[in-house]
């Protein structure tokens, strides 16, 4: 039993830390009202950052600008999408936040610039390399 707890503490702690390199980046693209949310018995409920594979994020809350996204399979750490158009790696998050100026918006922008090189069939950088490259 205690091989099952110590497996579910830290298969929490992953998904804590990969959803807050989310939170990170939607902070410093200037979301504040951010809620995760999970289905229970049919319905998303609100819950913990660990347990969200959900999320919706606002500028203020007045919902103005609005970003929403999921976990692909309710799998944190799979495939993250966002707006049903991005779909992000949790590498990327990582290399963004490590980035500390990087922001939701140029991971956005950086998933253009890989499909674009990607349909010319040119080699593509990766997320750090593009952004010290463009964003400085």
């Amino acid at each position: 039993m205690k091989f099952c707890t110590k497996t579910q503490d830290l298969l929490k702690a992953y998904n804590k830390a990969t959803n807050d390199l989310l939170i990170e980046l939607l902070e410093r693209s200037g979301y504040q009202a951010i809620m995760f949310t999970k289905f229970s018995n049919g319905y998303p409920t609100e819950c913990e950052t660990e347990d969200g594979t959900e999320f919706q994020a606002a500028d203020d809350y007045d919902c103005e600008r609005m970003i929403t996204g999921y976990w692909v399979g309710e799998d944190i750490g799979g495939i993250l999408v966002i707006n049903e158009e991005c779909f992000i790696k949790p590498e990327i998050l990582k290399q963004a936040v490590e980035l500390k100026t990087a922001n939701i918006h140029d991971v956005f922008d950086y998933y253009d610039y890989e499909y674009e090189e990607t349909e010319k069939q040119r080699p593509v950088l990766t997320f750090k390399n593009w952004y010290k490259l463009n964003c400085k």
